[in-house]
């Protein structure tokens, strides 16, 4: 479809030459006539053709964070000096330049490596422009899917850097050679811009390589490198605000008196809502071998929620215990550590029954614990201590994450 199309235009090309000027339509008879675009353009069979391309625009359509694709649109400059397209101007009624479809010329075999799709050649067919001295220049516009792998480390706050590297393909370093333009390495690009909303496009520049492929020597290949930074506000508003507002709603559960099972009731809610957000968070994330901060600080709320219900289980359980007295050494430390009143009772209330007969009760007394006091000191320590941890944890997040 493509050669029909290519052939097409050719004919209505040379029609509209035919009608036009006479001096431009003896040029291109004089220069495609026996032209093959398939042989290599240069004077001597062993001259090397030196390729200059650079990169005048780059626009961000779009990036596929589970598949680490790019799309975008680039715009190739390439340039190069055709042996087999030279002319006197003076013969051609003061001709200086010419434009011709690209298809029609021999043109660099130029890949881009990286590329997700099959190999595709660089940009689109467009019209070449030649001077008289065989300099032919052209602007290929493309869209390419280029790989990127994506570091989720600081998601949604997160930088990344994507490249796309392109080199000659088939043809030997002796045959063709991209050539390196120094003012121009790691300079950033004439024009880049972004049509996506959630990433704008930082810089956007272009440095050469040079790699050594044993036993062929070295290649030299030109890369495009583009940093972009992510839009964090529609995550942070959705999802992170959210998350830290319901992770917080179970140390409100320590506010309830130890006698209320609704206690665990909410926490286990919460648990629930957080698993919710956490699924939500996964299907946001890409593949990475590396573990993003945000996945790191949900798994410490997910476990600090886990402890919190234990811990008003344990409470409500306590609760129902009935007062304990003696002067063991455990009761001690339980009325030491929780800050718990004890009250002395008197021991005649427990006769000996030993000493029935006599009826002379025992003057020993008790220290009695009561739980119901514990209870509720174990509540005020872990709504304290729960709440204490969750702001500093939730701190350093925020602090690291916005780094």
């Amino acid at each position: 479809m493509k050669t029909r199309f290519v052939t097409l235009f050719w004919f209505l090309y040379q029609f509209l030459l035919i009608q036009g000027n006479p001096d431009e339509t003896r040029l291109v008879k004089k220069l495609l006539t026996n032209y093959n675009k398939l042989v290599r353009p240069s004077a001597e069979p062993n001259q090397t053709i030196d390729i200059f391309l650079t990169f005048k625009h780059f626009e961000f359509i779009n990036v596929d964070e589970k598949k680490n694709m790019l799309t975008s649109k680039v715009w190739i400059e390439l340039n190069w000096n055709d042996f087999y397209l030279r002319w006197n101007p003076e013969d051609f009624g003061g001709i200086q330049n010419l434009t011709l479809p690209s298809p029609l010329l021999w043109q660099p075999d130029l890949y881009m490596m990286n590329s997700m799709d099959a190999m595709p050649n660089v940009g689109d067919d467009v019209f070449a422009i030649i001077d008289s001295t065989g300099k032919v220049f052209m602007i290929k516009p493309g869209t390419y899917n280029s790989n990127c792998q994506i570091n989720v480390w600081k998601w949604p706050y997160d930088f990344q850097n994507c490249s796309m590297e392109f080199m000659p393909w088939a043809m030997m370093k002796e045959q063709i050679r991209i050539v390196e333009i120094e003012e121009l390495n790691n300079k950033n690009i004439d024009s880049f811009s972004s049509s996506n909303e959630e990433w704008s496009v930082e810089a956007a520049y272009q440095y050469w390589i040079h790699k050594n492929f044993e036993p062929y020597g070295v290649y030299t290949s030109v890369a495009l490198t583009v940093e972009m930074k992510r839009s964090s506000n529609f995550y942070v508003a959705n999802l992170i605000f959210p998350f830290i507002i319901i992770s917080s709603l179970v140390i409100s559960g320590f506010l309830l008196p130890p006698d209320n099972g609704e206690k665990v009731t909410l926490g286990v809610s919460v648990l629930l809502g957080i698993t919710f957000f956490s699924h939500t968070l996964v299907d946001s994330l890409p593949v990475s071998q590396t573990m993003p901060l945000v996945g790191i600080y949900c798994s410490i709320v997910m476990v600090m929620i886990l402890v919190c219900i234990l811990c008003n289980v344990i409470i409500v359980h306590i609760n129902t215990w009935k007062p304990s007295k003696g002067n063991a050494w455990h009761l001690k430390l339980i009325r030491l550590l929780l800050c718990s009143k004890s009250q002395r009772v008197p021991s005649s209330v427990n006769v000996d029954k030993r000493n029935t007969n006599i009826g002379i009760p025992e003057l020993k007394d008790f220290d009695v614990v009561s739980w119901k006091e514990v209870a509720a000191c174990l509540n005020s320590v872990c709504f304290f201590g729960f709440s204490s941890t969750f702001i500093l944890v939730t701190a350093i997040f925020f602090i690291v994450l916005v780094a």
